[in-house]
């Protein structure tokens, strides 16, 4: 996986494999929905101040196309930031350019703590 990463935007290009094909053999509407979560969540996690985190409240995801070719890439961008929660939206992209998937997310806010 391929990870970058800007103040205002986060991107992870996936290649797609057998394993993350379903029995049609095109990604899986799971793996799709994963990616978007670690992308959303990977740009919020990177704005939020030390000793904090994000965990997912919500997910919305449209599913546009068939994922099939050699990779996707999944394109995530702020919407709104507050204290508590923050609002983020991101595309998915195969290799020949094509959106697959729309996705919006919120986001909780919380202080890191050790649990035992």
């Amino acid at each position: 996986m391929k990870r970058e990463f800007n103040q205002h935007s986060y991107e992870i290009t996936m290649p797609l494999t057998e394993i993350s094909h379903n029995s049609k053999n095109i990604l899986h509407g799971g793996a799709t929905a994963t990616i978007l979560d670690e992308t959303m969540g990977s740009l919020a996690h990177s704005i939020v101040p030390e000793g904090f985190s994000v965990v997912t409240t919500q997910m919305n995801v449209n599913y546009l196309a068939p994922g099939i070719g050699d990779d996707v890439t999944c394109h995530a961008r702020i919407e709104h930031k507050g204290s508590k929660t923050i609002i983020l939206s991101a595309d998915v992209f195969r290799s020949d350019g094509k959106k697959i998937a729309h996705a919006t997310g919120s986001f909780f806010v919380v202080e890191i703590r050790m649990y035992q």
